[in-house]
């Protein structure tokens, strides 16, 4: 930091590492910077929201997900992190749209959103089975197992919601 103190992802980095180690409040402070370096970098964004999460300030981190949305709309992990929280609130309309479109961004990308959605079973429940959203039509498309239960996918002659109980 102090050869490049201007430099957005040496202050990224630094501050995903604070946070790594659960010193929030100067992850905080890194990651800030790096925002204010460079507004567009919505990685920051998603890591400064996991610090708020961790401290309490859902609506904090759920201000900060949604601008980062606004700088990125293209960001699949921004919005995939907007469900999750949404759906920690209890917000499970809102919380459907978010992680449809965190699929709809990057179809292809649900192996690494398995890590991120990982021993959230009531997640993956909720996002298949109310209103046979199209992320159970997503995840029965891919192929080989399931992203999210990493069992082979089921009969495709069933609908997601004949699957829920």
């Amino acid at each position: 930091i102090r050869v490049a103190p201007d430099y957005a992802p040496v202050r990224f980095n630094f501050g995903s590492l604070l946070a790594s180690r659960g010193q929030n409040e100067d992850a905080e402070v890194q990651l800030r910077t790096a925002l204010q370096l460079r507004p567009q970098m919505a990685e920051a964004a998603i890591v400064i929201s996991s610090v708020m999460e961790a401290t309490g300030r859902l609506a904090d981190a759920e201000n900060i997900l949604r601008r980062a949305l606004d700088s990125r709309p293209d960001y699949a992990l921004a919005a995939l992190n907007l469900g999750q929280l949404l759906l920690r609130l209890g917000r499970f309309d809102d919380a459907v749209s978010f992680i449809e479109r965190s699929v709809v961004i990057a179809p292809d990308a649900l192996s690494w959103m398995r890590s991120s959605i990982n021993n959230r079973t009531e997640l993956a429940r909720f996002a298949i089975c109310s209103r046979n959203v199209s992320v159970g039509t997503a995840i029965q498309r891919v192929p080989g197992p399931s992203p999210i239960t990493g069992h082979h996918r089921p009969d495709p002659n069933t609908r997601p919601q004949d699957r829920c109980g």
